[in-house]
């Protein structure tokens, strides 16, 4: 019953100051908050089961500047729901993901007849862990087609993962 930590995390060797870089420029913005982004299966030729809402509301102030103006209903028992532009949904997507817009509308709600994406916000009945994974960049290789690719370990103590 004490509030002691039940984990302590050391790092024993030393990190890479190349590899902390790497993670605040690539893995801390996009985080795992709201998203999974890096939490399942996925590449430009098997989106898997990325969740594209999520990310259009994590990309969404990046590109346009301000949060989103889709919010919640005034009313809570009343879920809001819109249909958003074709090419503003795209646009916030396609900025940092790439794939062609076929593939998004086939992933998504897509209203071919209005030219419009479904969106939900995100409500009070969608729980959220009160803590996040800490993700380190522990390896990075330069690819030849001038991609990176990064080995990230992560530290969960909330699911008592290290």
């Amino acid at each position: 019953m004490s509030e002691a930590s039940e984990y302590a995390a050391f790092r024993v060797l030393p990190l890479d100051e190349t590899c902390r870089e790497l993670n605040r420029q690539y893995i801390l913005p996009a985080s795992y908050k709201r998203n999974n982004l890096f939490l399942v299966d996925w590449n430009e030729n098997d989106f898997g089961t990325l969740d594209f809402y999520d990310l259009y509301d994590l990309f969404y102030p990046r590109v346009n500047g301000g949060q989103i103006p889709y919010g919640m209903d005034d009313n809570l028992g009343v879920g809001a729901v819109y249909r958003i532009p074709e090419d503003e949904f795209e646009n916030v997507i396609q900025r940092y993901i790439n794939i062609d817009s076929g593939t998004l509308q086939s992933k998504t709600v897509f209203y071919p007849e209005d030219g419009t994406y479904e969106y939900k916000p995100r409500g009070f009945y969608e729980v959220e862990y009160p803590e996040y994974p800490y993700p380190e960049v522990v390896q990075y290789t330069e690819n030849s087609d001038g991609t990176i690719t990064l080995t990230v370990n992560v530290v969960f103590p909330y699911a008592g993962i290290v």
